[in-house]
């Protein structure tokens, strides 16, 4: 399973071209390096809708969390020599917190207003539904025929 899950500061400004974005996300390590280095600077780039909103969201220092998986290049240079590079090509991406430290930056839809939007669909749909749901079963015919069961209001 080739699956990798982030959570860091954007390192860079998001740099697109040709429906790419990319950009270098400094995640946090649990230890300290002998050399004082904390973080690691992982190379992301989203494609498509994911790149354009990697672009049009996401700045320097705003931390994001991002989703997707490892590719690996291998190319040779000029003198013949095979080299290999890798970056996280991420199919989502979450805004965590911008610069500023605000939960979530400004041009971003928040979470929780999104939470309240579904719970308000949510409580539309159950409060359409007002046929009680059956107590049990009903007995199998004798005969072999399909019993038809009451589903109620369930809305699919």
């Amino acid at each position: 399973m080739n699956s990798v899950n982030l959570i860091g500061r954007l390192a860079t400004d998001v740099q697109s071209h040709n429906g790419a974005s990319a950009t270098l996300l400094a995640v946090h390590r649990s230890y300290n390096t002998k050399d004082g280095i904390t973080a690691d600077f992982i190379p992301v780039v989203g494609f498509n809708r994911t790149g354009e909103i990697l672009a049009q969201y996401c700045k320097k220092g705003e931390q994001v969390g991002v989703s997707g998986e490892i590719k690996t290049s291998r190319y040779p240079d000029e003198n013949g020599e095979v080299h290999y590079s890798w970056n996280v090509v991420i199919d989502r991406v979450w805004l965590i917190q911008s610069k500023d430290g605000q939960s979530t930056p400004k041009s971003a839809p928040s979470v929780d207003t999104a939470l309240d939007k579904l719970d308000k669909q949510l409580d539309a749909i159950s409060a359409e539904s007002n046929a009680p749901a059956p107590e049990t079963a009903p007995a199998p015919a004798d005969n072999n025929e399909v019993t038809k069961l009451n589903l109620g209001g369930i809305p699919f």
